[in-house]
């Protein structure tokens, strides 16, 4: 399975309230799962080269005009490491449910919520390490201020924000029918399904010129239930669309 794009730990709900649209259709299958939803490789190599070049950089500057020393260079690494995985290697959670008519999804992106709970506390501790450096010597308390104790305080500020917890956690829904579907692609490696349905067809076919398998609708899943989800997909469209395999591309890194 490949941890990066997909994972099955429990999700963090928060206050969101799952409400389905027609609670009454009988339902085929219905799954919870954490996916990265977008460009996984692209995002990786930003992620690893950007943050290397950062993170090397940042280190040099700190040794040789401050006083921290490898303490402060690796409570630097770990802000920037969390900082950036936030950023680039985000999952969404999803929740999925099948039914005779078709499907719904609601998704949010999967923050855990001691994250959240845990800023102000943090906040208080890159305090006290900025003043500690202070009192210890000037050339400490500034080191610790620009480096990683002033970026903490910065980030940790942000996080606390109604605003930005609101956006982070904002829940997407959409819904199909088996009907809508034209075109489908089971793609192995990215553990998912991708399809078009016909209302969104000039949308998409735009972005189909840049690459045919460019797809709208995603589906993830736990590669134990690939070929359950591909029969129920067989059954349910139509008998003239076949289900090719192949990687689904994403346009972007979110």
């Amino acid at each position: 399975m490949n941890i990066f794009r997909i994972s099955t730990l429990r999700l963090p709900y928060h206050d969101i309230k799952i409400e389905w649209r027609n609670p009454e259709t009988p339902t085929v299958k219905e799954w919870t799962i954490r996916a990265f939803d977008g460009n996984l490789s692209l995002a990786l190599l930003i992620f690893c080269g950007g943050l290397g070049l950062f993170l090397a950089l940042g280190c040099l500057f700190i040794l040789k005009l401050t006083t921290l020393g490898w303490w402060g260079v690796v409570f630097l690494t770990l802000l920037v490491i969390t900082t950036s995985m936030n950023t680039l290697l985000q999952k969404r959670a999803f929740v999925i449910r099948l039914t005779e008519r078709g499907g719904e999804i609601f998704n949010w992106r999967a923050i855990p919520n001691f994250i959240f709970t845990s800023m102000p506390w943090l906040i208080a501790i890159y305090v006290g390490l900025v003043l500690l450096g202070f009192t210890l010597s000037p050339e400490l308390g500034f080191g610790a201020l620009v480096g990683g104790g002033g970026m903490g305080i910065l980030y940790a500020t942000v996080f606390t924000s109604e605003d930005y917890k609101k956006n982070q956690l904002d829940l997407m829904h959409w819904s199909f029918s088996w009907d809508e579907i034209y075109e489908a692609i089971y793609d192995h490696k990215g553990h998912a399904i991708g399809f078009n349905v016909i209302a969104s067809k000039q949308y998409i076919t735009n972005f189909k010129e840049e690459n045919e398998n460019f797809y709208g609708g995603r589906i993830y899943f736990h590669p134990k239930m690939a070929e359950q989800i591909l029969q129920i997909f067989r059954n349910k469209l139509d008998p003239s669309i076949t289900i090719k395999e192949g990687r689904i591309h994403y346009r972007t890194i979110d």
